[in-house]
């Protein structure tokens, strides 16, 4: 998604739903007006070569989600919301990982789980790429 605005510009809130997440962004606006680079935000699916070099640096942990990015060149926001579904799982023994691509590192994410629905909802400042897992 790319946009344009003035100084102070501010979305109060940008909401998109898909079968794979449905991811709210708050508080969006420009991070720098100064710069050529265009305010752009990546939401969805990580691309297959992507998702595989995640799943590999993961090793042998159970993957139960796809992998979903939250990521953005030139943009700020106060926060995000992701709400997406895992697979071959009764929600038990479960945990959310961001990938940070800037320190190349896991952090485990607050989530809340539900069980009828089969979604995990995180709620995070940090954007990042998002997957569910078997702890």
């Amino acid at each position: 998604i790319r946009f344009d605005g003035r100084r102070d510009d501010r979305i109060s809130t940008l909401e998109t739903l898909s079968k794979w997440a449905d991811i709210t962004l708050y508080d969006i606006g420009i991070d720098d007006y100064r710069s050529d680079e265009a305010a752009e935000v990546i939401l969805g699916r990580a691309e297959p070569l992507l998702a595989q070099n995640l799943r590999q640096r993961l090793g042998r942990t159970r993957i139960k989600s796809e992998f979903i990015q939250v990521l953005g060149q030139n943009v700020r926001f106060s926060s995000l919301r992701v709400t997406m579904p895992f697979k071959e799982s009764d929600g038990h023994n479960l945990k959310v990982l961001r990938f940070d691509p800037d320190t190349r590192q896991f952090y485990e994410q607050d989530f809340s789980v539900d069980q009828i629905e089969k979604t995990v909802t995180v709620r995070s400042y940090n954007p990042g790429i998002f997957v569910v897992v078997e702890k």
